[in-house]
């Protein structure tokens, strides 16, 4: 562990300085109208837009958990950037049977998911790949779906085979920092120029104190810089936003590590390891013109 801290002591001190925990603002500053890079806000659940999309991917708006937010707000991000057609193909890392796989049949052409299917690990993936195909909650374009047992960190796809690259809350778990920036290579290589990725993950609270741990790596500046850096055709969608709203939820957290707690929702902000995280949504986008703009 001393040597895995040491390897990234450089790291931080070369990257973005320190930043605080961030202001509280008011709820109308914020909210799902913000479609980039951001933290969770619980203002969201008062918008509109999000309650639509989330009712439509069939999350219970009495037993909101974090999960459901990201997922709501990839799905919106997707429609955001225009990415939601016929002619479209996409690819989710670490899926499981997640509901944006059958979701994104409805509006794009081709949708790949992949993971480590029966996991001894993760419930999400216990069962085999081919059964996730009866996994949805509603009727889907099954002609458009495909399930694959594959790695992130080693993607079997062609370079530039997909437009937009979608991972709940995955990427955090693949075991070190040089694992990491290969899954974001991976997403640069399998993505065409001008192609999206929207990455969930866990983002620090407290960025004085880093958690570049095996299991779980909550993500800070100094990462994100360090992933932008590494993969230098990867550029990060405008500043992240980072407040949330005045509001008791983000003050209640959970014990992670004990998972104390764990039945009552909502679930927002998790305590681990002696710091605060919360759900963030990384959108890069891969440089070099989209294929729309190369046939203007």
């Amino acid at each position: 562990m001393l040597k895995y801290l040491q390897q990234y002591a450089t790291m931080r001190a070369e990257t973005l300085p320190r930043v605080t925990r961030p202001s509280e603002i008011s709820v109308d500053e914020v909210g799902v109208g913000q479609l980039c890079s951001r933290v969770l806000d619980v203002a969201d659940l008062e918008d509109q837009v999000f309650l639509e999309r989330s009712h439509e991917l069939q999350f219970s708006r009495k037993n909101q958990h974090r999960k459901d937010w990201e997922k709501t707000v990839v799905s919106l991000l997707v429609d955001h950037f225009g990415l939601a057609k016929d002619e479209v193909a996409c690819l989710g890392l670490g899926v499981g049977k997640e509901v944006l796989l059958f979701h994104f049949t409805k509006h794009c052409g081709s949708v790949v998911g992949i993971d480590l299917y029966r996991s001894a690990v993760w419930d999400s993936a216990a069962l085999a790949a081919d059964d996730v195909y009866e996994a949805s909650p509603f009727p889907y374009r099954r002609e458009r779906l495909t399930i694959r047992h594959m790695d992130m960190r080693n993607l079997k796809f062609e370079p530039a085979s997909f437009d937009f690259v979608w991972s709940i809350s995955s990427v955090e778990h693949v075991g070190t920092i040089s694992e990491v920036v290969q899954v974001f290579r991976e997403i640069e290589r399998v993505l065409r120029p001008g192609g999206h990725a929207f990455i969930t993950t866990e983002w620090n609270l407290l960025q004085e104190n880093p958690r570049y741990v095996h299991d779980c790596i909550i993500f800070d500046d100094a990462l994100v810089n360090h992933l932008m850096v590494s993969v230098p055709r990867l550029s990060l969608v405008g500043p992240i936003k980072r407040r949330q709203s005045d509001s008791p939820l983000h003050a209640y957290h959970i014990n992670w590590r004990s998972n104390i707690n764990t039945e009552i929702r909502p679930l927002y902000n998790i305590f681990t390891g002696g710091t605060f995280a919360t759900p963030i949504v990384l959108v890069v986008r891969k440089n070099g013109p989209s294929p729309s703009d190369m046939q203007m």
